[in-house]
């Protein structure tokens, strides 16, 4: 038996049969194109999957992805969704991420999607991912305030603002990306740095709290 069908088979457990038995039809789902970790924890299966590629068995992979500075044992990873996630073809989502979608949400996750540990996506609204994006550990995504502001006149002053972050984007640890930010193609965002606004142009180092692109980022790669 080769490493890859080895490996594939270690990832096998009841978790991920429930997990594709419930979301796709029989065909689809006993080809098991999702990996769900043995350790995660299934909040809600009310919402729905679709996956815009070929299947192929593990193609997407949820909470297995470990990083050395994080106790992946005890780091579990959380599904919590009522509304929608698309996955536009392989992706691999690691331990202790999180994934809350509510019921009027949606995460499109692009091409080759990869992020490592301890990530939170929430949306209410929408969170759009392109191809080719690499995430760093601690990155929190929301689309919405939960909470509404009104004025004297009763209209909300904030509402959810979706989040489109382009293709080949590169963000690191700890950054936070709120509603109504959108990230160019080819940018890198750096680690710390807080996204709250549309930003313009393509393959920049962005940074700051706010943040902005400051400069020319050059060219990174998986």
């Amino acid at each position: 038996m080769s490493k890859k069908i080895l490996a594939k088979v270690k990832k096998l457990n009841l978790k991920t049969i429930r997990f594709n038995l419930h979301y796709f039809p029989l065909k689809t789902a006993i080809k098991l194109p999702v990996f769900i970790s043995a350790n995660s924890k299934i909040l809600s299966l009310k919402g729905k999957i679709s996956i815009q590629a070929p299947i192929k068995t593990g193609m997407i992979e949820l909470g297995y992805e470990h990083l050395g500075n994080f106790d992946k044992y005890n780091s579990r990873f959380i599904w919590d969704v009522r509304g929608e996630v698309i996955f536009e073809r392989n992706a691999s989502i690691g331990h202790g991420c999180r994934i809350r979608v509510l019921e009027t949400g949606q995460i499109y996750f692009g091409e080759n999607f990869v992020t490592t540990a301890e990530t939170s996506f929430v949306s209410r609204k929408k969170i759009s991912i392109g191809r080719n994006c690499l995430f760093s550990w601690e990155i929190l995504l929301m689309d919405t305030d939960f909470h509404n502001i009104t004025n004297e006149a009763g209209t909300v002053t904030n509402p959810d603002k979706e989040i489109i972050i382009g293709n080949n984007v590169w963000i690191g640890c700890r950054a936070t990306v709120l509603k109504g930010a959108a990230i160019p193609d080819r940018c890198i965002v750096a680690a710390g740095s807080i996204v709250n606004r549309k930003l313009t142009g393509e393959q920049l180092l962005i940074s700051g709290n706010p943040a902005a692109g400051i400069k020319p980022a050059g060219t990174w790669h998986l």
